[in-house]
Order: C-alpha cells, then sequence, then structure tokens
C-alpha cells in the first residue's frame, strides 16, 4: 500500500493569496514541513511540498502555518537562541519556548503566525 504525502492543506492553514507561494532551492529529499532556506530574507520557513526537481514550495506572506509537521529540532537548529547566564555565571539552558518565540517574530513583520506543537 502506498502513503501519499502531505497536502498543503496540511500545513498551511489559511492564507490571504496562493499569488505570493513561490518555489525556493531545497536539498534533494526535503519534505513538506520541514525548514527550508529563503535567501531574500536570510531566513527558514516552512516548506509546503516535498522536494520536487530542486525546489519546494513556501508561502512567505500573510499566513497561518501549522508546525505539528516541523520538527522541533529544526526549530531550535534555525532559531537558537544565546543562552543566558543567571547571576552566578551558570549558563542556563534555552529551551523550546525559546526558539519558538523566535521563530513567531521573525514571521511578524511578514504577517506569518506559526500554530500548533512542532514534533519532538
Amino acid at each position: 500500500m502506498e502513503v501519499l504525502g502531505l497536502k498543503v492543506s496540511d500545513i498551511l492553514i489559511a492564507e490571504v493569496s496562493s499569488i505570493t507561494r513561490i518555489e525556493v532551492p531545497a536539498t534533494t529529499g526535503l519534505k513538506a514541513g520541514q525548514l527550508v532556506d529563503y535567501p531574500l530574507r536570510g531566513q527558514k520557513l516552512v516548506a509546503l511540498t516535498d522536494e520536487r526537481n530542486g525546489t519546494v514550495q513556501i508561502q512567505p506572506h500573510n499566513c497561518i502555518i501549522n508546525l505539528a509537521y516541523t520538527p522541533m529540532s529544526e526549530i531550535q537548529a534555525a532559531f537558537a537562541v544565546e543562552a543566558h547566564s543567571d547571576v552566578e555565571g551558570n549558563v542556563m539552558s534555552v529551551g523550546n519556548h525559546d526558539a519558538l518565540e523566535a521563530l513567531q517574530k521573525a514571521g511578524d513583520n511578514y504577517g506569518v503566525m506559526y500554530r500548533g506543537t512542532p514534533r519532538p
């Protein structure tokens, strides 16, 4: 039995216009829901489609993205926040909340909102 991949609507909850979707270069084998470089901003965005012929589709403007298919490890790597030290100089770990907050902030200027809980 063949298992089909994700549909764009599984990841893209809402968008103002599909006209602003674009294709960007992606590494071979990248799957929908993973993060991909968006060179015009120097940021990572969620791929809406699996890689095909070296590209994936993204929606860089005015949309709501479901993070249920995005690995938390990718969000942490892409939106690493510098660790803080407490008053005694001990480095405090940077948690998932900080990385998610950085992801949300990166999307704010472009109307991109993120919902849901990322994959472990």
